[in-house]
């Protein structure tokens, strides 16, 4: 089920949000890692599309890029979709709830 995966996400990405002020003054580096759809078995079980699906290794590849290049907090791929759920959580509630409901079949 979507929303508990997102639920989770949702909790990890508070998480590193909300220590990484603390850890940055001793000089630990927290960085979070937004990809989106990758090919496996369990993505493979999923019921409803999955925009950009990417194979295990072009994601890994785009992780490894990220993780050495400057240090940036988070990383997020791919570009369309992590706009889209970027916006997605800047509009207000009702808007957002209706596209997401468009989405579900």
């Amino acid at each position: 089920m979507g929303g508990a995966y997102s639920a989770s996400k949702a909790a990890l990405v508070n998480l590193a949000q909300s220590i990484q002020p603390e850890l940055l003054r001793k000089n630990i580096y927290v960085q979070i890692i937004n990809h989106g759809f990758v090919k496996t078995r369990l993505t493979a079980k999923n019921d409803f599309d999955m925009p950009q699906l990417m194979l295990p290794n072009i994601a890994a590849k785009k992780i490894f890029e990220q993780l050495n290049k400057p240090y940036k907090f988070e990383i997020s791929f791919p570009f369309i979709l992590s706009k889209f759920l970027r916006f997605i959580s800047l509009v207000p509630y009702k808007l957002s709830f209706y596209i997401t409901k468009k989405f579900l079949k």
